[in-house]
């Protein structure tokens, strides 16, 4: 009698066990993905995601949405690069304008100095040995680079007197700016005296330069796809851009970019070359491909303008 209630016992027990087991063990699915389900494997059996796992209570979704049409822009000439104050300063170098501004405002505290101390010297001219000074000198060694942020404080400033002078200057010696304008002058792509306005000397303020600046500009622009439309020979036509000195070369990088150009790839290189033979220190480049892949950005920042 007690081996059988021993007997009933055990299995009563396995029973309850069983039971147990049943009623914890956790369900598995097999798991097909769909249209709001991660893609997994249709093959695959994991645990379901729970409903509580979700970020910021938004159903998880890593389905590929459907294709939309990807605009593509255009190529086209550059005619206008007059852009806003905001979209000029989205890649201004704040290293390259704190270190300009801080040469040049310790070039002009040094005259200003001396000019106090000694009145004959600015009498005497001697002030215009600036260009010769180690901060003026620093700032033109920056090159193309320093342009942009030149011309920002040129812009903000509301002033027009010696450090507005200097940076004037510094855009001149490294743009070769007056130069340029000559040069178009002598073969009579630009009247020199519409733009000095009658005067002897194109500038004298920085008022006055960075309206001849913004003036040879646009000026650029127009004549460079006015000479190109037109229907001189393509060996006067490199002439006569050659004669515009570095602001050419955007216009040229731009070209280039052109799936119908207006001129031949060998010309366009072969300007660029001799542009920045005659018009910079720089050395000609040899690598054209890798000299404008590092320095496309810093030659179009020329021809971006703020009225």
């Amino acid at each position: 009698m007690k081996h059988k209630k021993l007997v009933f016992v055990i299995i009563f027990c396995i029973f309850i066990l069983f039971a147990i087991y049943l009623v914890t063990k956790k369900p598995y699915y097999h798991f097909h993905p769909t249209g709001n389900s991660p893609h997994i494997s249709a093959t695959t059996t994991l645990d379901p995601l729970p409903t509580s796992v979700k970020t910021n209570d938004e159903q998880i979704s890593t389905s590929i949405p459907p294709s939309k049409d990807i605009k593509i822009q255009k190529w086209s000439p550059i005619r206008d690069t007059k852009i806003s104050e905001s979209e000029f300063i989205e890649d201004l170098d704040s290293d390259i304008l704190a270190n300009v501004a801080k040469e040049l405002q310790s070039l002009t505290t040094e005259i200003t100095k001396k000019q106090d101390e000694n009145p004959e010297y600015v009498l005497r001219g001697e002030w215009v040995n600036f260009s010769h000074s180690k901060q003026y000198l620093s700032v033109l060694d920056l090159g193309i680079k320093a342009v942009k942020p030149l011309y920002y404080i040129l812009y903000k400033s509301n002033e027009a007197g010696l450090y507005e002078y200097l940076i004037s200057s510094a855009i001149n010696d490294i743009t070769r700016l007056t130069n340029s304008i000559s040069n178009q002058n002598k073969i009579g792509i630009v009247d020199y005296y519409s733009l000095s306005n009658g005067n002897e000397e194109l500038w004298s303020d920085s008022n006055e330069f960075r309206a001849l600046y913004n003036q040879s500009i646009k000026q650029n622009i127009t004549n460079f796809n006015k000479i190109l439309d037109g229907i001189d020979s393509e060996d006067y036509k490199m002439i006569q851009i050659e004669s515009m000195g570095i602001f050419a070369i955007p216009l040229l990088l731009n070209e280039l970019d052109s799936p119908k150009k207006r001129i031949s790839e060998d010309s366009i290189y072969e300007g660029i070359k001799y542009i920045m033979k005659t018009y910079t220190e720089e050395d000609e480049p040899e690598d054209m491909e890798s000299w404008i892949s590092e320095n496309e950005s810093d030659y179009k920042d020329l021809l971006t303008i703020l009225s």
